[in-house]
């Protein structure tokens, strides 16, 4: 009966640990994919564009857009700091408060997934050290 229990024990630590890993890694895939329809150009160069050739370029199909967008909402975000999150677009929409987690998250995500691994390596190297101890002979 012990041993059943130590069976059982382990094992549901087991598949806690690959629940909230594939969970983990599969929320930070779903965000990559919004930073790539938000983020979209470097915007290098000195251009800089207009409110209304943003919206444009947002307006179109997603395979089609240049980064206008994300290019206008960094430059107003450079120039008005959050206020510029508040600039509304059609539709009464804040698209540049739409793209900013994203633009944020362009700078960061690979520390979080860093952290996010080391955490879980972390934790993994603890329980199996504590399962352990069960299965050592006791002298």
């Amino acid at each position: 009966m012990a041993k059943m229990k130590k069976w059982v024990g382990i094992t549901l630590i087991s598949v806690v640990f690959f629940v909230v890993s594939f969970l983990g890694i599969w929320s930070i895939q779903l965000f990559e994919r919004g930073r790539d329809v938000w983020i979209k150009s470097d915007c290098l160069g000195p251009t800089t564009f207009s409110h209304s050739e943003a919206q444009e370029d947002f307006n179109l199909p997603i395979p089609d857009q240049k980064g206008i967008l994300n290019c206008y909402c960094s430059d107003m975000y450079d120039l008005y700091s959050f206020d510029a999150l508040k600039i509304l677009f059609q539709e009464r929409r804040k698209l540049c408060q739409e793209w900013y987690p994203y633009a944020l998250a362009q700078n960061y995500l690979n520390y979080i997934m860093v952290a996010f691994i080391s955490g879980m390596n972390l934790l993994l190297q603890i329980s199996l050290d504590w399962i352990g101890q069960f299965n050592r002979a006791k002298n």
